[in-house]
């Protein structure tokens, strides 16, 4: 998924010393596909009460559509592997969780934007969004599965829009995320944004959007502070194809341009201190300069100024 922050697991066997090397070459890269019969079998495998059972049959789809494209399984059966992978999501380990989740989001992008990805964003709508406020220790994979099925199975603004709400209001909770967690919403926030027309979002969202991510970029911490600048640049750029997308937040648009490109004035009172104090050298500068101009103006008045004179 986006920018790969998932941790997958490393489980994948290693072939015995000694073994068919070309045959361990080929399973290497993915050019050995598992029979269809057999991937059935690992499809009722999710019903099984032992979690082992599923975690192992969890782990072996995901591989496989990580390894292979299998689009006639993924169409025939997406149904039931989302309902199934919704099944071990209530009930389940944390590796069973993660796996549940890549395996959602794989067989959206097997299957491409269609009436069978939107029939999944319309489920996962029902059930994401309640295990991102329930289960906060999984809070990244549930963002980025939410992310990725909205960017392959959104059919309009509208269906993206929900998504982007749902991580805002999430990125918005009072209660305190860890950095690793805001990073991640932000990125997911941002992915989705970079498929729709900007001037659609409301000046209030806006508002309240560019303000947040500034105050992100002061608190220091190098994942937020990177996905706070991706956002923001991407904002920019779109912004510059929608000339009047941000128009009347001309001044949070120039501030953000200002702290992304200037990293020491990211902190405010780092600007005050350096743009701001009496003192500064952007002050000082222009203090000379002021004096420069009414020196020519004064000797202009006098009759002294020549024409050949120039600025230093």
């Amino acid at each position: 998924m986006k920018n790969q922050r998932l941790s997958r697991p490393q489980n994948r066997q290693v072939s015995p010393i000694g073994g068919d090397a070309s045959a361990a070459m080929q399973e290497k890269q993915g050019s050995i596909q598992i029979p269809k019969k057999k991937l059935y079998s690992y499809l009722q495998e999710l019903y099984k009460k032992k979690s082992s059972r599923r975690e192992n049959a969890l782990r072996t789809l995901v591989e496989e559509f990580e390894t292979n494209v299998r689009y006639e399984f993924a169409k025939n059966n997406f149904f039931t592997l989302v309902h199934r992978c919704q099944n071990c999501l209530k009930r389940s380990s944390a590796l069973e969780v993660d796996l549940a989740l890549q395996l959602i989001g794989l067989v959206v992008l097997t299957l491409g934007a269609g009436d069978n990805a939107h029939e999944i964003y319309e489920e996962s709508l029902v059930f994401l969004p309640k295990l991102l406020n329930s289960k906060l220790s999984h809070s990244v994979e549930v963002l980025e599965c939410l992310s990725i099925v909205t960017l392959v199975a959104a059919r309009d603004f509208v269906d993206t829009e929900r998504t982007m709400e749902i991580i805002w209001q999430f990125m918005n909770q009072e209660t305190k995320h860890s950095s690793y967690v805001t990073a991640a919403a932000i990125s997911a926030w941002a992915l989705l944004l970079s498929d729709i027309n900007i001037c659609r979002i409301g000046h209030k969202k806006w508002k309240e959007l560019i303000p947040y991510l500034l105050k992100q970029l002061e608190e220091g911490d190098e994942d937020v502070t990177a996905a706070s600048i991706d956002a923001l640049a991407l904002i920019f750029e779109k912004e510059t194809r929608y000339s009047n997308a941000l128009e009347l937040y001309k001044s949070e648009y120039e501030e953000g341009a200002v702290r992304i490109f200037l990293p020491e004035v990211r902190r405010k009172c780092c600007r005050k201190r350096i743009y701001m104090s009496p003192n500064s050298l952007l002050n000082k500068g222009k203090t000379k300069l002021m004096n420069k101009y009414r020196s020519i103006a004064k000797e202009t008045k006098a009759g002294h100024y020549h024409a050949e004179e120039e600025l230093d």
